[in-house]
C-alpha cells in the first residue's frame, strides 16, 4: 500500500476536510513540533514568503525530512525563485551526503 500511495502519504490524510488557517495554528499552539501539521499550514498558506517560513520553521524542527526537504523546494521551484532554489539544492545535497557517511543512506539512495 505504501508504495501504492507513495512515500509519506499517511502524513495528510486525503478524507479529512480541509481545515482553515485558524484551526491549523490553534493545533500548532498544542502539538508545535509536529511537522505534519507545519505542512498542512504551508499547504493552507496562499502566499509563496509565508509558505516559506512555515516549511523552514519545520526544516529546523525536523532537519532530516525528506518530505519537508521537498515540499520547499517544490516551492522554490514553483515560485521562481532561482537563486534560493540553487542555495536550497547545495544545502540538501550537503545533508544527503552526510547522511551517507554517517551510514543511515547508501551511496545508491544519495
Amino acid at each position: 500500500v505504501g508504495i501504492a500511495v507513495g512515500f509519506g502519504a499517511q502524513r495528510l490524510p486525503s478524507h479529512r476536510r480541509r481545515r482553515d488557517l485558524v484551526e491549523i495554528s490553534k493545533a500548532l499552539e498544542r502539538s508545535p513540533r509536529d511537522i505534519a501539521l507545519h505542512l498542512e499550514k504551508a499547504e493552507a498558506t496562499m502566499s509563496p514568503r509565508a509558505r516559506m517560513r512555515v516549511l523552514r520553521a519545520a526544516e529546523k524542527l525536523a532537519p532530516s525530512d525528506y518530505i519537508v526537504w521537498a515540499r520547499l523546494l517544490e516551492l522554490l521551484a514553483a515560485e521562481g525563485f532561482p537563486d534560493a532554489l540553487s542555495s536550497q539544492l547545495e544545502h540538501t545535497w550537503a545533508r544527503l551526503q552526510a547522511l551517507e557517511e554517517q551510514g543511515l543512506l547508501s551511496g545508491r539512495q544519495v
